[in-house]
Protein backbone atom coordinates (compact mmCIF):
# COMPACT_ATOMS: atom_id res chain seq x y z
CA UNK A 1 0.00 0.00 0.00
CA UNK A 2 2.93 2.29 1.15
CA UNK A 3 4.68 1.88 -2.86
CA UNK A 4 1.32 2.18 -4.47
CA UNK A 5 0.66 6.07 -2.46
CA UNK A 6 3.95 6.40 -3.47
CA UNK A 7 2.98 5.46 -7.02
CA UNK A 8 1.16 8.40 -7.45
CA UNK A 9 3.84 11.19 -7.45
CA UNK A 10 5.41 9.82 -10.58
CA UNK A 11 4.58 9.87 -14.32
CA UNK A 12 4.75 7.40 -16.69
CA UNK A 13 7.67 9.18 -18.83
CA UNK A 14 9.55 9.57 -15.32
CA UNK A 15 9.32 6.47 -14.65
CA UNK A 16 9.41 4.61 -17.62
CA UNK A 17 12.14 7.35 -20.23
CA UNK A 18 13.72 9.38 -18.14
CA UNK A 19 14.37 7.17 -14.25
CA UNK A 20 14.25 3.90 -15.46
CA UNK A 21 15.75 2.55 -12.13
CA UNK A 22 12.23 3.86 -10.47
CA UNK A 23 10.21 1.32 -13.14
CA UNK A 24 12.81 -1.49 -11.82
CA UNK A 25 12.02 -1.11 -8.30
CA UNK A 26 7.73 -0.60 -9.52
CA UNK A 27 8.61 -4.15 -11.57
CA UNK A 28 9.83 -5.51 -8.48
CA UNK A 29 7.48 -4.49 -5.95
CA UNK A 30 4.69 -6.03 -8.49
CA UNK A 31 6.85 -9.31 -8.63
CA UNK A 32 6.40 -9.63 -4.90
CA UNK A 33 3.17 -8.39 -4.29
CA UNK A 34 1.96 -11.24 -6.76
CA UNK A 35 2.28 -14.00 -4.55
CA UNK A 36 0.03 -12.25 -1.73
CA UNK A 37 -3.41 -13.16 -2.84
CA UNK A 38 -1.98 -16.92 -3.37
CA UNK A 39 -0.60 -17.17 -0.25
CA UNK A 40 -3.71 -15.53 1.43
CA UNK A 41 -7.05 -16.12 -0.94
CA UNK A 42 -9.34 -15.59 1.74
CA UNK A 43 -7.87 -12.17 3.00
CA UNK A 44 -10.59 -9.97 1.18
CA UNK A 45 -8.05 -6.81 2.10
CA UNK A 46 -5.02 -8.33 0.85
CA UNK A 47 -6.90 -8.66 -2.25
CA UNK A 48 -8.16 -5.49 -2.83
CA UNK A 49 -4.85 -4.03 -1.83
CA UNK A 50 -3.29 -5.67 -4.34
CA UNK A 51 -5.86 -5.07 -7.44
CA UNK A 52 -5.28 -1.21 -6.38
CA UNK A 53 -1.68 -1.45 -6.99
CA UNK A 54 -2.03 -3.01 -10.04
CA UNK A 55 -4.28 0.23 -11.22
CA UNK A 56 -2.24 2.06 -9.57
CA UNK A 57 1.03 0.23 -11.49
CA UNK A 58 -1.03 0.33 -15.01
CA UNK A 59 -1.23 4.44 -15.02
CA UNK A 60 2.33 4.32 -13.26
CA UNK A 61 4.29 1.93 -15.85
CA UNK A 62 2.01 1.80 -18.80
CA UNK A 63 3.12 -0.58 -21.27
CA UNK A 64 6.07 -1.81 -19.21
CA UNK A 65 3.08 -2.98 -16.82
CA UNK A 66 2.33 -5.58 -20.15
CA UNK A 67 5.00 -8.14 -19.38
CA UNK A 68 3.76 -8.63 -15.78
CA UNK A 69 -0.10 -8.74 -16.78
CA UNK A 70 -0.14 -12.62 -17.25
CA UNK A 71 0.89 -13.41 -13.73
CA UNK A 72 -1.08 -10.89 -11.75
CA UNK A 73 -4.12 -11.76 -13.97
CA UNK A 74 -4.37 -15.20 -13.52
CA UNK A 75 -3.39 -15.02 -9.53
CA UNK A 76 -6.66 -12.87 -9.21
CA UNK A 77 -8.69 -15.38 -11.38
CA UNK A 78 -7.88 -18.37 -9.28
CA UNK A 79 -8.20 -16.88 -6.19
CA UNK A 80 -11.82 -15.62 -7.07
CA UNK A 81 -14.37 -16.66 -4.40
CA UNK A 82 -17.52 -14.63 -4.85
CA UNK A 83 -19.30 -12.27 -6.82
CA UNK A 84 -17.39 -8.83 -5.75
CA UNK A 85 -14.11 -10.96 -6.34
CA UNK A 86 -15.18 -11.44 -10.00
CA UNK A 87 -16.60 -7.63 -10.23
CA UNK A 88 -13.24 -6.23 -9.11
CA UNK A 89 -11.42 -8.65 -11.66
CA UNK A 90 -13.81 -7.15 -14.46
CA UNK A 91 -13.57 -3.76 -13.84
CA UNK A 92 -9.44 -3.88 -13.52
CA UNK A 93 -9.56 -6.08 -17.17
CA UNK A 94 -11.58 -2.95 -18.40
CA UNK A 95 -9.19 -0.69 -17.52
CA UNK A 96 -6.37 -2.92 -18.91
CA UNK A 97 -8.34 -2.79 -22.31
CA UNK A 98 -9.31 1.02 -22.28
CA UNK A 99 -5.47 1.75 -21.46
CA UNK A 100 -3.63 -1.10 -23.98
CA UNK A 101 -6.26 -1.95 -26.53
CA UNK A 102 -4.90 -4.16 -28.98
CA UNK A 103 -1.49 -4.51 -27.17
CA UNK A 104 -3.68 -6.84 -24.43
CA UNK A 105 -5.15 -8.82 -27.50
CA UNK A 106 -2.78 -12.13 -26.96
CA UNK A 107 -3.76 -11.61 -23.57
CA UNK A 108 -7.26 -11.30 -23.78
CA UNK A 109 -7.91 -14.43 -25.83
CA UNK A 110 -6.69 -16.65 -22.78
CA UNK A 111 -8.20 -14.59 -19.90
CA UNK A 112 -11.73 -14.13 -21.68
CA UNK A 113 -12.94 -17.47 -22.34
CA UNK A 114 -12.81 -18.13 -18.49
CA UNK A 115 -13.84 -14.90 -17.32
CA UNK A 116 -16.96 -15.35 -19.29
CA UNK A 117 -17.83 -18.76 -18.08
CA UNK A 118 -17.02 -17.73 -14.07
CA UNK A 119 -19.65 -14.33 -14.88
CA UNK A 120 -22.81 -16.48 -16.01
CA UNK A 121 -21.74 -19.09 -13.41
CA UNK A 122 -21.70 -16.59 -10.54
CA UNK A 123 -24.85 -14.86 -12.27
CA UNK A 124 -26.53 -18.19 -12.55
CA UNK A 125 -29.22 -19.66 -14.83
CA UNK A 126 -32.13 -17.89 -12.98
CA UNK A 127 -30.68 -14.48 -13.15
CA UNK A 128 -33.20 -11.95 -14.33
CA UNK A 129 -31.24 -9.49 -16.62
CA UNK A 130 -33.80 -6.49 -16.91
CA UNK A 131 -32.08 -5.27 -13.39
CA UNK A 132 -35.25 -5.69 -11.54
CA UNK A 133 -34.16 -8.03 -9.06
CA UNK A 134 -30.76 -5.91 -8.36
CA UNK A 135 -33.30 -2.78 -7.17
CA UNK A 136 -33.52 -3.13 -3.27
CA UNK A 137 -37.53 -3.52 -3.29
CA UNK A 138 -37.21 -6.90 -5.36
CA UNK A 139 -35.89 -8.73 -1.83
CA UNK A 140 -38.01 -12.19 -2.44
CA UNK A 141 -37.57 -15.45 -1.71
CA UNK A 142 -35.20 -17.72 -4.78
CA UNK A 143 -36.55 -20.44 -6.64
CA UNK A 144 -34.98 -23.15 -4.06
CA UNK A 145 -36.44 -21.50 -1.15
CA UNK A 146 -33.49 -19.87 -0.01
CA UNK A 147 -33.62 -16.03 0.69
CA UNK A 148 -32.09 -14.05 -2.33
CA UNK A 149 -30.90 -10.87 0.22
CA UNK A 150 -30.45 -7.16 -1.49
CA UNK A 151 -26.74 -7.22 -1.01
CA UNK A 152 -26.70 -10.69 -2.87
CA UNK A 153 -28.73 -9.07 -5.80
CA UNK A 154 -27.35 -6.12 -5.65
CA UNK A 155 -23.46 -7.66 -6.21
CA UNK A 156 -24.70 -9.63 -9.04
CA UNK A 157 -26.46 -6.27 -10.33
CA UNK A 158 -23.32 -4.88 -10.33
CA UNK A 159 -21.72 -8.11 -11.67
CA UNK A 160 -23.97 -7.72 -15.07
CA UNK A 161 -23.41 -3.87 -15.53
CA UNK A 162 -19.54 -4.29 -15.41
CA UNK A 163 -19.71 -7.58 -17.65
CA UNK A 164 -21.59 -5.39 -19.87
CA UNK A 165 -18.55 -2.75 -19.72
CA UNK A 166 -16.37 -5.63 -20.45
CA UNK A 167 -17.89 -6.84 -23.93
CA UNK A 168 -18.86 -3.37 -24.90
CA UNK A 169 -14.74 -2.68 -24.42
CA UNK A 170 -14.05 -5.76 -26.04
CA UNK A 171 -15.70 -4.83 -29.52
CA UNK A 172 -15.37 -1.36 -29.59
CA UNK A 173 -10.93 -2.10 -29.30
CA UNK A 174 -11.84 -4.19 -32.53
CA UNK A 175 -11.26 -7.49 -30.83
CA UNK A 176 -14.84 -8.77 -31.25
CA UNK A 177 -12.89 -12.39 -32.48
CA UNK A 178 -11.78 -13.11 -28.96
CA UNK A 179 -15.18 -14.06 -28.28
CA UNK A 180 -14.43 -16.95 -30.71
CA UNK A 181 -12.39 -18.50 -28.18
CA UNK A 182 -15.43 -18.52 -25.50
CA UNK A 183 -17.02 -22.03 -25.33
CA UNK A 184 -20.22 -22.82 -27.38
CA UNK A 185 -22.44 -22.72 -24.67
CA UNK A 186 -21.11 -19.88 -22.57
CA UNK A 187 -20.75 -17.75 -26.15
CA UNK A 188 -24.74 -18.51 -26.92
CA UNK A 189 -24.95 -17.67 -22.75
CA UNK A 190 -23.52 -14.60 -23.64
CA UNK A 191 -25.15 -13.16 -26.58
CA UNK A 192 -28.28 -14.13 -24.93
CA UNK A 193 -27.72 -12.05 -21.45
CA UNK A 194 -26.85 -9.25 -24.37
CA UNK A 195 -30.37 -9.60 -25.84
CA UNK A 196 -32.08 -9.45 -22.70
CA UNK A 197 -30.19 -6.28 -21.61
CA UNK A 198 -30.79 -4.82 -24.63
CA UNK A 199 -34.55 -5.52 -24.78
CA UNK A 200 -35.56 -5.43 -21.36
CA UNK A 201 -33.21 -3.52 -18.51
CA UNK A 202 -34.56 -0.73 -16.46
CA UNK A 203 -31.76 1.77 -17.15
CA UNK A 204 -31.92 2.74 -20.78
CA UNK A 205 -28.05 3.04 -20.30
CA UNK A 206 -27.56 -0.50 -19.97
CA UNK A 207 -29.94 -0.82 -22.76
CA UNK A 208 -27.86 1.60 -25.30
CA UNK A 209 -24.40 -0.47 -24.00
CA UNK A 210 -25.87 -3.89 -24.97
CA UNK A 211 -27.38 -2.37 -27.92
CA UNK A 212 -23.73 -1.15 -29.30
CA UNK A 213 -21.97 -4.48 -28.09
CA UNK A 214 -24.58 -6.64 -30.28
CA UNK A 215 -24.33 -4.07 -33.24
CA UNK A 216 -20.91 -4.35 -33.29
CA UNK A 217 -21.13 -8.13 -33.24
CA UNK A 218 -23.14 -7.97 -36.39
CA UNK A 219 -21.13 -5.26 -38.03
CA UNK A 220 -17.87 -8.11 -37.26
CA UNK A 221 -19.56 -10.91 -37.40
CA UNK A 222 -22.34 -10.69 -40.77
CA UNK A 223 -20.76 -9.29 -44.21
CA UNK A 224 -23.44 -7.71 -46.80
CA UNK A 225 -25.20 -8.62 -49.02
CA UNK A 226 -26.61 -11.35 -47.52
CA UNK A 227 -27.89 -14.17 -48.67
CA UNK A 228 -31.35 -15.56 -47.51
CA UNK A 229 -30.65 -18.16 -44.58
CA UNK A 230 -32.53 -20.88 -43.34
CA UNK A 231 -29.86 -21.31 -39.89
CA UNK A 232 -31.82 -21.35 -36.32
CA UNK A 233 -31.05 -18.82 -33.86
CA UNK A 234 -29.53 -21.29 -31.63
CA UNK A 235 -26.61 -21.51 -34.31
CA UNK A 236 -25.29 -18.69 -32.24
CA UNK A 237 -23.00 -20.99 -30.00
CA UNK A 238 -21.52 -22.75 -33.18
CA UNK A 239 -18.68 -21.29 -34.08
CA UNK A 240 -16.42 -21.37 -36.72
CA UNK A 241 -12.48 -21.01 -36.65
CA UNK A 242 -11.27 -17.74 -35.47
CA UNK A 243 -9.49 -15.77 -38.19
CA UNK A 244 -7.88 -12.04 -38.34
CA UNK A 245 -9.93 -11.54 -41.18
CA UNK A 246 -13.89 -10.67 -41.77
CA UNK A 247 -16.43 -13.13 -42.88
CA UNK A 248 -16.48 -13.50 -46.51
CA UNK A 249 -18.72 -11.62 -49.26
CA UNK A 250 -22.29 -12.96 -47.90
CA UNK A 251 -20.89 -14.70 -45.36
CA UNK A 252 -20.71 -15.23 -41.21
CA UNK A 253 -18.36 -16.04 -39.09
CA UNK A 254 -20.84 -16.99 -36.42
CA UNK A 255 -22.90 -19.38 -38.61
CA UNK A 256 -26.39 -18.34 -38.03
CA UNK A 257 -25.84 -15.52 -36.39
CA UNK A 258 -27.06 -12.96 -39.00
CA UNK A 259 -30.87 -14.77 -38.52
CA UNK A 260 -30.12 -14.71 -34.96
CA UNK A 261 -29.70 -10.93 -35.18
CA UNK A 262 -33.04 -10.48 -37.07
CA UNK A 263 -34.50 -12.45 -34.41
CA UNK A 264 -33.09 -10.95 -30.84
CA UNK A 265 -31.88 -7.60 -31.82
CA UNK A 266 -33.66 -6.33 -34.88
CA UNK A 267 -37.21 -8.31 -33.37
CA UNK A 268 -36.66 -8.56 -29.83
CA UNK A 269 -34.50 -5.19 -28.65
CA UNK A 270 -35.34 -3.07 -30.81
CA UNK A 271 -39.24 -3.83 -31.65
CA UNK A 272 -40.94 -5.71 -29.16
CA UNK A 273 -38.46 -4.57 -26.40
CA UNK A 274 -39.40 -0.87 -26.90
CA UNK A 275 -43.25 -1.03 -28.07
CA UNK A 276 -44.22 -4.35 -26.07
CA UNK A 277 -41.97 -4.41 -22.71
CA UNK A 278 -44.37 -6.56 -21.20
CA UNK A 279 -44.26 -9.39 -23.72
CA UNK A 280 -40.61 -9.78 -23.26
CA UNK A 281 -38.75 -11.29 -20.20
CA UNK A 282 -35.45 -10.32 -18.08
CA UNK A 283 -35.16 -14.18 -18.08
CA UNK A 284 -36.37 -17.32 -16.23
CA UNK A 285 -35.76 -15.84 -13.15
CA UNK A 286 -38.09 -15.22 -10.01
CA UNK A 287 -37.74 -11.24 -10.87
CA UNK A 288 -38.19 -11.77 -15.08
CA UNK A 289 -40.11 -8.74 -16.38
CA UNK A 290 -43.15 -10.40 -17.46
CA UNK A 291 -47.01 -9.20 -17.20
CA UNK A 292 -48.41 -5.85 -16.27
CA UNK A 293 -44.94 -4.84 -14.00
CA UNK A 294 -43.32 -4.15 -16.91
CA UNK A 295 -42.85 -0.48 -17.97
CA UNK A 296 -42.47 1.16 -20.33
CA UNK A 297 -39.38 4.03 -20.97
CA UNK A 298 -39.85 7.69 -20.38
CA UNK A 299 -39.69 9.37 -23.96
CA UNK A 300 -39.11 12.51 -22.20
CA UNK A 301 -35.71 11.38 -21.37
CA UNK A 302 -32.91 12.28 -23.00
CA UNK A 303 -31.32 8.51 -21.93
CA UNK A 304 -33.74 7.38 -23.73
CA UNK A 305 -33.87 9.35 -26.82
CA UNK A 306 -30.09 8.27 -26.93
CA UNK A 307 -31.23 5.26 -26.87
CA UNK A 308 -33.89 5.17 -29.20
CA UNK A 309 -31.01 6.60 -31.11
CA UNK A 310 -29.29 3.51 -30.88
CA UNK A 311 -31.68 1.54 -32.12
CA UNK A 312 -32.26 3.07 -34.77
CA UNK A 313 -29.07 2.22 -36.13
CA UNK A 314 -29.03 -1.44 -34.95
CA UNK A 315 -32.48 -1.40 -37.49
CA UNK A 316 -30.65 -0.20 -40.01
CA UNK A 317 -27.63 -1.51 -39.76
CA UNK A 318 -29.18 -5.20 -40.10
CA UNK A 319 -30.99 -4.48 -42.91
CA UNK A 320 -27.88 -3.13 -44.79
CA UNK A 321 -26.32 -7.02 -43.81
CA UNK A 322 -29.76 -8.96 -44.48
CA UNK A 323 -31.18 -6.96 -46.95
CA UNK A 324 -35.07 -7.57 -47.72
CA UNK A 325 -35.46 -10.47 -45.23
CA UNK A 326 -35.35 -8.45 -42.52
CA UNK A 327 -38.26 -6.31 -43.53
CA UNK A 328 -40.31 -9.50 -44.34
CA UNK A 329 -39.82 -10.79 -41.28
CA UNK A 330 -40.58 -7.96 -39.43
CA UNK A 331 -43.62 -7.16 -41.62
CA UNK A 332 -44.75 -11.23 -41.53
CA UNK A 333 -44.16 -11.67 -38.04
CA UNK A 334 -43.29 -9.11 -35.98
CA UNK A 335 -45.17 -6.23 -36.27
CA UNK A 336 -48.49 -7.12 -36.75
CA UNK A 337 -47.82 -8.96 -33.06
CA UNK A 338 -46.98 -6.02 -31.22
CA UNK A 339 -50.44 -4.21 -32.58
CA UNK A 340 -48.95 -1.80 -35.23
CA UNK A 341 -51.92 -0.58 -37.97
CA UNK A 342 -50.93 -1.15 -41.58
CA UNK A 343 -50.10 2.30 -42.47
CA UNK A 344 -47.46 2.23 -39.40
CA UNK A 345 -45.82 -0.93 -40.33
CA UNK A 346 -45.58 0.78 -44.03
CA UNK A 347 -43.74 3.74 -42.38
CA UNK A 348 -41.94 2.35 -40.29
CA UNK A 349 -40.33 -0.76 -43.19
CA UNK A 350 -39.58 2.50 -45.24
CA UNK A 351 -38.14 4.20 -42.89
CA UNK A 352 -35.63 1.07 -42.27
CA UNK A 353 -35.02 0.86 -45.79
CA UNK A 354 -34.43 4.24 -47.07
CA UNK A 355 -34.56 7.11 -44.21
CA UNK A 356 -31.87 8.97 -42.54
CA UNK A 357 -31.48 7.60 -38.54
CA UNK A 358 -32.37 10.75 -36.82
CA UNK A 359 -35.91 10.26 -38.88
CA UNK A 360 -36.19 6.32 -38.08
CA UNK A 361 -35.10 7.47 -34.37
CA UNK A 362 -38.04 9.98 -34.04
CA UNK A 363 -40.49 7.72 -35.49
CA UNK A 364 -39.60 5.01 -32.73
CA UNK A 365 -39.80 7.82 -30.38
CA UNK A 366 -43.81 8.25 -31.48
CA UNK A 367 -44.86 4.31 -31.53
CA UNK A 368 -43.32 4.08 -28.07
CA UNK A 369 -45.34 6.87 -26.77
CA UNK A 370 -48.59 5.51 -28.58
CA UNK A 371 -47.99 2.36 -27.23
CA UNK A 372 -47.41 3.83 -24.02
CA UNK A 373 -50.66 5.77 -24.47
CA UNK A 374 -52.79 2.78 -25.61
CA UNK A 375 -51.62 0.53 -22.58
CA UNK A 376 -52.42 3.11 -20.15
CA UNK A 377 -56.15 3.17 -21.66
CA UNK A 378 -56.28 -0.33 -21.09
CA UNK A 379 -55.67 -0.23 -17.47
CA UNK A 380 -57.62 2.26 -16.69
CA UNK A 381 -60.67 -0.06 -18.24
CA UNK A 382 -59.61 -3.24 -16.34
CA UNK A 383 -59.41 -1.19 -13.37
CA UNK A 384 -62.80 0.19 -14.03
CA UNK A 385 -63.89 -3.36 -15.07
CA UNK A 386 -62.75 -4.83 -11.41
CA UNK A 387 -64.08 -1.70 -9.70
CA UNK A 388 -67.78 -2.20 -10.81
CA UNK A 389 -67.67 -5.82 -10.19
CA UNK A 390 -67.09 -5.72 -6.64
Amino acid sequence: EAISRLSKGFRTDLVTRQRPQLATIFVRALQVAVAAPAAAPTNKLLRSRFISFVHRMVECLGPALLPYLPSALEVLLSTQADVQDLSDLVVLVNQLLSRFREALGGLLEVLLPPLVVRVHAALGPDWDWSGKLATPSAMRSGTDGAAVTVEDARERGELQRVYYLLLSAVTSAGMSTALLKVPPAALEAAVLGLTRGAATHVDPNVRRTCLQVFSRLVGDWCSSPAPASGASGAAVASTAPASGGGPPAGGEVVPGFRRYAMERLGEEACIVGLLRPAAGGGGPGPGATTGPSAVFLDTRDAAVLHLLGDAAGALKLIYAKCGEEFPAHLVGAVLPAVGLASAAQQQLIYLIREGEAKELRDYLRALVAQAQQAQQQQQQQQQGVAAGGR
